[in-house]
């Protein structure tokens, strides 16, 4: 039987209950919730703490505009994972171009592009995430273009020269902590590569990684001594070939001969791997409505569980290296799946990327990795990061893994790292009994303040089923409730789009009603709810694929 997750994060039509009027016996689809405070006292931890995207993108307006947006998700440092940080080019694709080498053979440093790049995210109020990446054209060992096959790109090679290698990492470092003050930087992140496991970006050994991770490392804290350095961001951590990979890797952290100073170890004070909900690839030319039916199609939904298993098995691995506990974990790409490029006319499956099915996901992935955080807490989940940004010059909900889409308008799954952003606090326990399709998070904030998450997520995409959810919180006295929702029906701007005719062009009217409809949406209206004991009891419907948002602020 499929999974499914419910965050708690409340849903639509809800009757107030005394808490001395008790439950009524729950139904066949009925969930009984309870809320109460963790005795530890500790904070929820923030792990939808990042967003990637095309480097590129931060040059555009909108780039930009969508980093303060995220940026204003949450109280808390949001990062914005910088691939091709060092990479030759102009931009456009991903670039900063900060390295070259003259006709007298020696080394020019121009920091123009990367200076216009880190200046937005900086702006932005989001934090930089650099993922050192990737060798700069004329730094690469890599042979002639007549010897090197068509995937073989120039800068996924070893660089020629390992000190020149270690020399620019200072180079960078030093500039950042000049251009925007080494406290400040000294709080960034500093990812060494991007699946180094793969040939496609990494033509060489793991050994000849380890070798690229200790010059970077040796660069980076020559200019900033409190620079936090990791690695290895590997697609595969839990296959046999990445598994061998992430293993040679720390161990050569922990007791190994540093390629760069002659020492043993290196510093290392993150572990970095991705994981994906399934993939996405072209399987014809999708046109139409009539072609989706006449040329058909393999269907396929998320694998939310194959994720957890996947997490599980490789947070096993690292606590069976010796030495290794203590180290946290960031998952520097955590997404719903790979081919973030994909579209709905190539892949017809992906349209959920558009619809409430990639809130609820995200809601109900960040429930169940929060618990296996409290399952697994020797090497500390402190990270998942979306590969998840947008694609400029694309047609309205084509289908790319975004968080916008054609003209400015946000889609559903922002809405969701909105909910999450506000639960902060003192975090709560949240039991279900009932249906494995309801998760729940919860915090209580200054002033006692509760937010509750409540996800009704399904795998299949397809599913329609509803839960009835009998809600139980310690929470005397009066109330002010306010309820927020994700759903089909609500903070949906590509279901709104669909009812309006689904217009390539929309007009004026159109796209302004599209844009006052796309943030978060009250449920219904704010209202008083009291409970004369020490618990408050609430019953209420959460709909399919839903994410619904709690507030309880007391009324004194």
């Amino acid at each position: 039987m499929p999974k499914t997750v419910a965050v708690l994060v409340l849903s639509f039509a809800f009757a107030l209950i005394h808490a001395a009027s008790g439950f009524a016996a729950p139904g066949p689809d009925s969930v009984h919730v309870r809320v109460t405070p963790d005795s530890s006292g500790a904070e929820l931890p923030f792990l939808n703490c990042g967003v990637m995207g095309d480097l590129s993108a931060t040059l555009l307006p909108e780039g930009l505009e969508l980093m303060e947006k995220l940026a204003a998700t949450t109280g808390r440092p949001l990062y914005r994972r910088l691939m091709c940080s060092l990479s030759s080019g102009t931009g456009f694709p991903s670039s900063t171009n900060v390295y070259q080498i003259g006709r007298d053979r020696r080394p020019i440093y121009d920091f123009t592009l990367f200076d216009q790049i880190f200046d937005r995210v900086v702006q932005s109020r989001m934090v930089p995430f650099v993922c050192l990446s990737f060798m700069p054209d004329s730094l690469s060992a890599a042979p002639p273009e007549g010897a090197r096959r068509d995937w073989d790109y120039i800068d996924r090679y070893p660089p020629r020269d390992w000190k020149q290698w270690q020399e620019l990492v200072r180079n960078v470092a030093a500039h950042c902590a000049e251009r925007y003050g080494a406290d400040k930087v000294t709080l960034w992140r500093w990812e060494v590569w991007n699946e180094p496991d793969l040939e496609f970006y990494w033509h060489a050994s793991a050994q000849d990684y380890c070798r690229l991770y200790d010059h970077a490392a040796a660069g980076l804290r020559a200019a900033l001594p409190g620079a936090k350095v990791g690695g290895c961001a590997l697609a595969g951590p839990d296959s046999k070939a990445g598994a061998e990979f992430l293993e040679t890797f720390v161990r050569h952290c922990l007791e190994g001969k540093n390629y760069a100073s002659g020492g043993n170890g290196a510093p290392l004070d993150f572990i970095t791997f991705h994981m994906k909900g399934g993939g996405s690839r072209k399987l014809g030319d999708f046109t139409s409505e009539a072609l989706r039916g006449k040329l058909g199609y393999e269907r396929r939904s998320p694998d939310l569980e194959g994720m957890l298993a996947r997490t599980r098995a490789t947070l096993d691995h690292l606590a069976r290296i010796p030495g290794c506990r203590g180290i946290p974990v960031i998952i520097s790409e955590c997404d719903i799946d790979f081919g973030v490029s994909t579209s709905v006319y190539e892949d017809p499956n992906v349209e959920y990327r558009n619809s409430e099915y990639f809130p609820a996901f995200q809601c109900a992935l960040a429930a169940r990795m929060t618990a296996l955080r409290d399952e697994m807490p020797d090497n500390p989940l402190e990270g998942l990061f979306m590969d998840t940004f947008f694609f400029p010059g694309r047609r309205p909900f084509e289908g790319q893994r975004t968080l916008l889409t054609a003209f400015g308008i946000e889609k559903p799954v922002l809405n969701a790292l909105r909910v999450l952003g506000r639960l902060e606090g003192r975090r709560l326990n949240v039991s279900v009994e009932g249906s494995p399709d309801v998760t729940g998070l919860g915090a209580v904030a200054s002033g006692n303040l509760l937010r509750l998450a409540l996800v009704n997520f399904n795998p299949q995409t397809g599913a329609d089923t509803a839960r009835a959810v009998a809600l139980e919180l310690a929470a005397p006295g009066a109330h002010r409730l306010s309820m927020w929702r994700i759903d089909r029906e609500h903070s949906n701007s590509y279901s709104l789009w669909q009812a309006r005719g689904a217009a390539l062009g929309p007009d004026r009217n159109l796209l302004a009603e599209l844009h006052r409809r796309m943030g978060l949406e009250k449920a219904e209206p704010d209202r008083q709810v009291f409970s004369d004991g020490p618990v408050l009891h609430l019953s209420l419907n959460l709909p399919p694929h839903s994410v619904s948002l709690l507030e309880l602020r007391p009324v004194k």
